[in-house]
Order: C-alpha cells, then sequence, then structure tokens
C-alpha cells in the first residue's frame, strides 16, 4: 500500500512539473499583462461577460472555433489565456517540429512572416506551420490592423487549414461581419467571413461606463 501510494505521489508530481514546465515556455509567447489570466479571476461587468465566461469555460473543441467579439477592454484575450491554462482536453499540446506557438497576436504574426519573405529572412513557413499544425491556437486581435492581400491570403490559409482539420482555435477580434471583409479585401475577405461563420460566436456586450476606444 505505501509503496502504491509512494507511485501516486510521483506521478501526481511528473505531472505537475510537465504543466508547470508547458506553462513557463508559453509565458514567452503570452503578454505578460495575461500571464495571470485565469476563469476565477475573471470579473464580468455586465450577465453577458458572465454567460460568455461560463460557455468559453465549457467548450472542450467542438466545433473547433471559438470566436470572442466585442469591444476593447472586455476581457476577451484574458479569458482566451485562461482557456489555454486550465488544460481542458481540446488543449491538448501537440508540437509540430518540436515548436509549439500556442498564442499569437496577428499584427506580430503578419510582421514575422514579412520579415521572412524579405532576402535572407529566413523560410517563411517555418513561420506559420506552428500555428497551422499545432494543437489548440489562440489568434489575438484577428484584423486589428490593415491588411495586405499577400497577408490576407496567408489569414484565410490559416483559418481554413484549421478548420478542414478540426484543430481547436479561438479568436479574438473586435470586428463583425462586413468588417471583417474589409479588412481583408475584396479576394479573401469574403472568404474569411464565411469560414468563420462555421465557428462558435461569443459576443460581448459594451460595459456601461466603459469607452469603446476602438
Amino acid at each position: 500500500m505505501c509503496e502504491q501510494l509512494a507511485d501516486r505521489d510521483r506521478r501526481i508530481y511528473a505531472h505537475k512539473q510537465a504543466k508547470a514546465a508547458a506553462l513557463r515556455e508559453w509565458h514567452v509567447m503570452i503578454p505578460p499583462k495575461y500571464w495571470t489570466s485565469s476563469f476565477r479571476g475573471f470579473v464580468p461587468r455586465t450577465e453577458r461577460q458572465r454567460e460568455v465566461a461560463e460557455q468559453l469555460k465549457a467548450w472542450q473543441g467542438d466545433p473547433p472555433f471559438v470566436v470572442l467579439c466585442g469591444p476593447s477592454r472586455v476581457g476577451k484575450t484574458h479569458l482566451a489565456v485562461a482557456k489555454l491554462f486550465r488544460g481542458a482536453r481540446c488543449c491538448r499540446r501537440t508540437d509540430h517540429e518540436g515548436v509549439v506557438y500556442p498564442f499569437v497576436d496577428e499584427t506580430d504574426l503578419a510582421d514575422r512572416w514579412r520579415r521572412a519573405n524579405r532576402p535572407g529572412g529566413g523560410d517563411p513557413d517555418a513561420v506559420l506551420d506552428p500555428v497551422i499544425h499545432g494543437g489548440l491556437v489562440v489568434i489575438d486581435d484577428l484584423g486589428k490592423v490593415g491588411s495586405t492581400p499577400k497577408w490576407a491570403a496567408q489569414m484565410f490559409r490559416i483559418i481554413n487549414e484549421r478548420l478542414n482539420n478540426e484543430r481547436p482555435t479561438i479568436i479574438t477580434t473586435n470586428l463583425r461581419g462586413a468588417a471583417i471583409e474589409a479588412c481583408y479585401g475584396p479576394d479573401h475577405g469574403p472568404a474569411i467571413r464565411h469560414r468563420l461563420k462555421e465557428a462558435m460566436r461569443l459576443v460581448f456586450d459594451q460595459p456601461e461606463g466603459v469607452a469603446n476606444d476602438n
């Protein structure tokens, strides 16, 4: 009996150590202000915010995409990171060639891809492949800045391949409907909007007394 208890304690300890190591790795890519994000630490200011938090907390990867949509400063990124840290079944960590990108800001991802396209900049596919093939991925601030046709094509590629392969994905954005089309242009905007219609859309409301700074 004592040996069985000791084995169980070792397994529990090893699991906690592995989880801590994964969290340290994730912290490298997640903005420091979100390192302590949790569902318990989220303070909803409206009933709708409470409902969104509960729905995301219960989400297990079906449908594979969740879009958190709403104005700034309502908690979209906080909740998306909280879901990463929670380690639900849909969040199983699957490396692609040893690289893990569980959290990407679209603006930063686009900048890294453009730099890789310059002479001597490296391999552009090496920037995108971990995002396309990884396990649970958060794509933060979709459409925050204007998009070029070349980047719009890559953003469609990411969304399309992840949806086709049912890879769990959380997207945060301030944009809805026609605004997404306008952001990504006539060649890829309608296609991106159409594919995102397959997602579970969780829309935040605007709390009273909080300015919409978009």
